[in-house]
Formats: C-alpha cells, sequence, structure tokens
C-alpha cells in the first residue's frame, strides 16, 4: 500500500470531491433510466418462475418466492426514488452555486425589502449564510448517493442469497428426483442458515463470562465473520462495509440505529403490503377493494383486461384462460390456456404413460406422445360456455407470441353462443378434493354475430 502524507491525501480527497457532482448528475440520470426497468423485470422474473419452475399452483406453498420477488420489486422502486431524489437535490444544489457565482456575498439580510429590523435578524438566525447552505446540501447529496449506492448493494446481495436458498429449494429435486432430492435439499438448506447464524452464535457465545477469554472461540469467531458475509452476501461484501462502517462510525449512534429501524420497519411493511396484495390477485380475491358494492373477486362478474390480448396492458402476464378480445364477432373464438409446470403432478395422475416400441423411429414416437398428451388435456379440461357443457376440445400447443408463455389454443365454433354477454368457464380437477372440479378460468365477452 502507497503510503503519503496525511495532508497530501486529504487534499486530493477533497479536489476529487469538489469535481464528483457533474459526475454523480450523470450517474443517477443513468441510474434512474436504468433502474426504472428492474421492477418490469423482477415481475417477469416472478411470472417465468409460476409458469415453468413452481410445482404447486397454491399461493401458500410458493410463499418464499413470491415474498423474496415482492422484495426484490420494492428495492427496485426504492432505488428509482433514491435516485430522483439525490438528482433533483444535486441539481438543485447546482442551481445555487451558479446562483452564488452570480451574487457571491449571499443573502444581504440589511437590505431585504419590506422587512423591519426584526424580521430581519430572525431572517438572518433561521437561514445564515448562502455559502454554508450549499455547503451543507452538498453533504446531504453525498450523503444520498452513497446511501442509495447501500441499498443497491443490499439488494444485490439479497438477491444472490436468495438464489441460492432458491436453488436448493427448487433446482436441487428437479435434478435429483424422489426422496433423495428432498433429503439433499433439506440438507443444503439447513447447512446454509447454519452458516449464516455462525457469527450471531459466535457472538452470544463470548458474551458469556465462561468464554470471554477463550482465544481459540475467538480464532473461530473472527474465521466466521471471515467466511460467513462471503457467502451470504458474495461480490459485494467489501463495498458494503466500507459504506455501513463509515455511515455507522461517523452518524452518532441513536441517530444511526433510529434511523436504519424507521427505514427497516417502512420497508417491511411495504413488502409485507405488497406480498399480500399479490396473494391474494393470485388467489383470484381483489385487494384494497374500498368500495362497498364493487368486485370481490376476479370471476365472471369482472372485466379484467388481462384476460383480453386487445386490452391487456404491456408487459402485463398472462393470465391462465385468455381470449383475443372482450367482443367477438367470428365464427370462431381463439381460446388460450396457460400450462404451468404446476400442472404435471395432476397429469401424471389423468395421462397414462405411451409405451412405444424400440423399431419406431423417435420423431414418430415424439409425433404419437404428443398426440396423446393432447387427448389428454381435453379429458382434463372442461370447456363450459353460459353452464352448458360442451364436447371435448381439441387442443393444440402454442407460445403465446407476446407474452413466449406456454400453453394450449382451441377454436370454439361461436354459432351456439347467444347474442349479448356469455360466460366462457374452464375446469380442472381439483387438488385437494377427489372427484371434485375446481375453477382454472372464467372469461365474461359479449357475441355480435355480423
Amino acid at each position: 500500500m502507497e503510503n503519503r502524507p496525511e495532508g497530501e491525501r486529504q487534499s486530493e480527497l477533497q479536489q476529487l470531491a469538489a469535481n464528483s457532482w457533474n459526475l454523480e448528475l450523470i450517474i443517477s440520470g443513468a441510474a434512474v433510466f436504468l433502474a426504472s426497468y428492474l421492477p418490469g423485470v423482477v415481475n417477469r422474473a416472478q411470472h417465468y418462475f409460476l409458469n415453468n419452475l413452481a410445482t404447486s399452483e397454491s399461493p401458500g406453498k410458493n410463499a418464499l418466492p413470491l415474498l423474496a420477488y415482492t422484495f426484490g420489486e420494492i428495492i427496485a422502486w426504492l432505488l428509482v426514488a433514491a435516485f430522483v431524489c439525490h438528482f433533483i437535490m444535486r441539481a438543485f444544489w447546482a442551481g445555487l452555486v451558479g446562483l452564488h457565482a452570480v451574487y457571491p456575498e449571499g443573502i444581504k439580510y440589511e437590505q431585504l425589502p419590506g422587512q423591519t429590523d426584526f424580521s430581519r435578524e430572525q431572517a438572518r438566525k433561521r437561514f445564515g449564510r448562502l455559502d454554508d447552505y450549499i455547503l451543507r446540501m452538498d453533504r446531504l447529496c453525498n450523503q444520498v448517493f452513497s446511501a442509495a449506492f447501500l441499498a443497491a448493494l443490499y439488494g444485490l446481495g439479497i438477491s444472490f442469497a436468495y438464489l441460492l436458498v432458491f436453488s436448493m429449494m427448487h433446482l436441487v429435486p428437479l435434478f435429483i428426483p424422489g426422496e433423495t432430492g428432498k433429503l439433499t435439499s433439506i440438507a443444503l438448506l439447513m447447512l446454509f442458515v447454519l452458516i449464516a447464524l455462525l457469527p450471531a452464535i459466535f457472538l452470544m457465545l463470548l458474551r458469556n463470562k465462561r468464554f470471554t477469554d477463550n482465544r481459540r472461540l475467538q480464532y473461530w469467531s473472527d474465521v466466521a465473520n471471515w467466511i460467513t458475509p462471503r457467502i451470504v452476501l458474495p461480490l459485494v461484501f467489501h463495498p458494503i462495509n466500507y459504506l455501513n462502517l463509515t455511515f455507522s462510525s461517523n452518524v452518532p449512534r441513536k441517530r444511526f440505529y433510529a434511523t436504519l429501524t424507521v427505514m427497516m420497519v417502512l420497508l417491511f411493511s411495504v413488502v409485507l403490503y405488497s406480498y399480500f396484495q399479490t396473494m391474494l390477485d393470485l388467489s383470484g380475491r381483489t385487494g384494497s377493494a374500498f368500495h362497498t358494492y364493487f368486485a370481490q373477486g376476479a370471476g365472471a362478474n369482472l372485466l379484467d383486461s388481462r384476460r383480453y390480448d386487445n386490452l391487456r396492458p404491456e408487459g402485463q402476464a398472462l393470465p391462465k384462460v385468455s381470449i383475443p378480445a372482450d367482443v367477438v364477432f367470428e365464427p370462431f373464438l381463439r381460446v388460450f390456456v396457460t400450462y404451468p409446470k404446476a400442472l404435471d403432478g395432476q397429469l401424471a395422475q389423468v395421462c397414462t404413460p405411451a409405451v412405444f416400441p424400440d423399431s419406431l423411429p423417435r420423431s414418430v414416437r415424439r409425433h404419437i406422445a404428443d398426440s396423446l398428451h393432447l387427448q389428454c388435456f381435453s379429458q382434463f379440461f372442461r370447456v363450459s360456455i353460459n353452464d352448458s357443457l360442451l364436447a371435448p376440445a381439441a387442443w393444440i400447443f402454442h407460445q403465446h407470441p407476446t407474452e413466449n408463455t406456454r400453453g394450449l389454443l382451441t377454436y370454439l365454433p361461436t354459432g351456439q353462443f347467444r347474442p349479448g354477454k356469455n360466460i366462457l368457464l374452464i375446469q380442472a380437477p381439483s387438488e385437494k378434493k377427489a372427484d371434485s372440479l375446481r375453477v382454472y378460468g372464467v372469461v365474461p365477452f359479449w357475441y355480435a354475430p355480423k
């Protein structure tokens, strides 16, 4: 490490700080632009998980991944807010610097028009010198800028930690089937939790008078403090500590912990609120319904724009059942049904595995297997229009062109529809009760024959 005089080092840092404001503005502007895409990325990741990795449709069984995705979404919005706040504050500071360059004497309280001597003196006490305010604003901008990066690094570190936990819980059983995969997943998860708790365990032991002077325990505590953060918060351990230790050692202790407590309470309150809204939405219920007589659920009595390709907002995930438009004119109604990974367990109970002779080419086997699977879906899904059960639908595999969601497509003849409002109902076997059906998707639409 290079050794230089303290005065020279401080002088160089002051020069860097004095010239960093324009770079901060550029970084904040770029960060606001890039961070604005993060919530959408998190939402798409959540929809990908529900469609391709979740092994159950129950929101309760997917509680941990959904909570993690919600946390990631809130952190993304927090980053946007933090960098927008810094950008505005630094731009205001730049305006103050320019104003001070025009009027280097700052505020001349003795020349304020329409004021008494007493009011001028009170204004001087309240507002002070313009250059002092500029310096305070500069320090505050630097603190907000550093705090925004601290939040970004914590969010990145927690995301890495979550990916590890997610891999242990959901990906290991996919590659190691059966009880072996479940036991391996549980063992890895318990090992990760133990490593994460080691620093706290050693700290509690060293506070005990019996172990305070135990040199060996102190050594292993230091090892745990060195290893654990690199596993729990990989890649961001060092930058987080530089920021965190600087804040905690310079800000008064009561103020530091009070600010940290308030921020954590607000953060987790918003996360839990957003999480429960997500759970209600996945359960087909309407959250935050302040209107007494408004729809209480997302059923046949609610026109949900996500169900219709012509009304769905850009970037919104597909519901389980969707159609091209809310008003149908054509002789056939195109119906798209999503096929999430969670259906595999139920389909395995309905579909009979195909057995092929070894003499058949693979291409022929694939074709026959696909045809048998489509027949299985015809038995699995029951399609009704206005409470009238239709004949088994002729499904075909399809990947939705806008959302790239895999699913099934069928065309229903509209000759049997009544003019005006109709209700499309698709049912599937219940997960909880044998020999019973559950609503897989319901879509109201209007038919206007030509």
